[in-house]
């Protein structure tokens, strides 16, 4: 194209195949999956960032007393440093949250396991607490996302994953879809979590499953000790951890 013209060339293999008409492609068109808006619930449990406090909080112990890590990845201190650290943290501190709060100390570099303990990593922290908060948190958030050392369907209530029987999950996937499925529903308005549970397992049920394997995984049910397998199971493993990211973890980090 040249001067204040421009012309568009086709080449003559393709010209035949080109439309001879107009064609109407009406790019104002609605979502194909559109979020009705519900009225606010009664009780509502407001997001919080109490996540900050009690990684500092840990940091600070690990400092004083040696935490001895045990488990995979060392992804859980021994159960006398969790009694000792339990008075001292604002919100749980379950195992799941726990194994959270390091695997983030770990992906920030705040921290790392060295012979079999906790250690802090004093030059990181104070770069990290010098973060506002606002900034403290985004870094967790953007931390969680990444991470594959916490692995959500581990720590999901309800379920006794046998890991030592060679399967492997991949913790990014279910993150991934719970935030995919968040996009659509419109800011500020309340969506309900079993509706969003709903439509992944109508939509997307295999998010976690590559080729659709329902019977490799191990896992029992906590309180039967049965095992779950097949589609069947899918509320009582896929669709209860899609509710723990929810309910707890992405709650916990200020997001829902």
């Amino acid at each position: 194209a040249r001067g204040p013209q421009a012309f568009t060339y086709v080449p003559t293999d393709l010209a035949p195949l080109m439309p001879t008409h107009q064609t109407g492609y009406d790019l104002s068109a609605p979502p194909a999956q559109v979020v009705e808006p519900v009225a606010p619930p009664e009780n509502i449990r407001p997001a919080d960032t109490v996540l900050v406090d009690d990684l500092t909080t840990f940091l600070a112990f690990c400092q004083v007393y040696t935490v001895g890590t045990v488990g995979e990845n060392g992804m859980a201190i021994t159960s006398d440093a969790q009694q000792r650290l339990k008075p001292h943290l604002i919100g749980s501190a379950s195992n799941a949250r726990i194994a959270l709060i390091m695997a983030l100390a770990g992906g920030l570099g705040l921290a790392t396991e060295q012979d079999a303990a906790f250690r802090p990593q004093l030059s990181n922290i104070r770069k990290w607490l010098d973060l506002r908060r606002g900034e403290q948190v985004r870094s967790l958030v953007e931390t969680w996302q990444n991470s594959t050392a916490y692995n959500e369907l581990l720590y999901t209530p309800g379920l006794k994953p046998e890991t030592s029987a060679g399967w492997q999950n991949d913790p990014l996937l279910g993150r991934q879809t719970v935030l995919n499925f968040l996009e659509i529903v419109p800011p500020d308005q309340w969506w309900p979590v079993d509706e969003l549970i709903e439509d992944v397992k109508e939509t997307e049920p295999d998010f976690q499953r590559p080729a659709g394997d329902y019977e490799s995984w191990y896992i029992r049910d906590a309180q039967t000790d049965a095992y779950l397998r097949g589609f069947e199971s899918w509320d009582k493993v896929d669709g209860a951890m899609l509710r723990f990211i929810l309910t707890s973890l992405m709650n916990g980090l200020g997001l829902v």
